[in-house]
């Protein structure tokens, strides 16, 4: 998809994050303009986690934030396990700092990720730092995560482990 380059059309973080990945991985994040009044522009990919594929989303705009989102586990959290996995969120909320947990309306499980930049400022390598480091996050904490959804043991809380 070719974004417009006509002056003030152009979401120059989202150009920036573009041109860094030198066609390295173009293939892996596929763009999609808003045509919103933030120019919103999302590369929409997935990370394999412990054999799962997991959908992603960078989501840059012209505010001063960009978004890294994974939907952990869609259309899991109901009545049943909605108290149990919200208490796990938030012990996991106060414990990491670069992301955090929440519940959708859909039932999802998500992971956001908030980075804030100027249009100036924005670092393509900061972003994909992020990604690494919730990868890694993700790659430790999934099975975990997993087992809370779907009540396969009593767990301990991040901060007892």
């Amino acid at each position: 998809m070719q974004m417009r380059k006509r002056g003030m059309d152009v979401n120059k973080k989202a150009e920036k994050f573009k041109e860094s990945l030198n066609g390295e991985l173009e293939n892996i994040f596929k763009p999609e303009e808003l045509q919103d009044e933030y120019k919103t522009v999302i590369y929409r990919s997935n990370m394999e986690v412990k054999g799962q594929y997991l959908s992603l989303a960078l989501i840059f705009d012209t505010t001063i934030y960009s978004v890294f989102r994974v939907w952990v586990a869609t259309n899991v959290i109901n009545d049943e396990n909605r108290s149990r996995v919200e208490a796990f969120i938030n012990e996991m909320n106060r414990q990491y700092k670069v992301f955090k947990y929440y519940t959708s309306e859909k039932g999802d499980l998500v992971l956001d990720c908030c980075i804030p930049s100027t249009d100036e400022a924005m670092d393509p390598a900061l972003v994909r730092a992020v990604i690494d480091v919730v990868l890694q996050h993700l790659q430790e904490k999934y099975t975990d995560i997993m087992q809370v959804i779907w009540g396969a043991a009593q767990q301990e809380t991040p901060e007892q482990k």
